[in-house]
């Protein structure tokens, strides 16, 4: 008798990580915080979704390799799920030489305006003056 409690007791340690899984898959079918093809980044990992499985989710990362990950564990995780986002805002920065006139330099955020909008599907926030570096300074 004793040797069979034991043995459920283990056998129920076992399944309960398989079962935690399943239920994770249940909750992203349910849930659907992504699917076959989104791109996703959680903790250190980065990668397009390619399968969703029972136990494991798969993706595909940007080197090519493919990565197997738990759903359970996945699902602990923040998960960034980039094809989603219907903006994106990119931050660009670009240097002046010293010897470049203050009327020139007065104009810069206008000019930045201007090249931005005359892109298709672009919207144009704020330009700024950032920084003033020192000569040894790498622009």
């Amino acid at each position: 008798m004793a040797s069979l409690s034991v043995g459920g007791i283990a056998i129920s340690l076992a399944i309960q990580t398989v079962l935690s899984d399943v239920f994770a898959s249940l909750a992203i079918g349910f849930d659907k915080p992504f699917k076959h093809g989104d791109f996703i980044v959680f903790d250190d990992i980065a990668g397009s979704i390619e399968h969703i499985g029972l136990k494991t989710t798969r993706l595909r990362s940007l080197s090519g390799e493919q990565i197997v990950c738990s759903n359970t564990i996945l699902l602990q995780q923040t998960i960034h799920n980039y094809k989603r986002m219907q903006q994106r805002r990119i931050l660009l920065r670009f240097g002046l030489t010293y010897g470049t006139p203050s009327a020139q330099v007065r104009e810069v955020s206008q000019l930045v305006k201007e090249i931005i909008e005359g892109v298709d599907t672009t919207r144009f926030d704020r330009a700024h003056f950032f920084r003033l570096r020192g000569f040894e300074a790498d622009l």
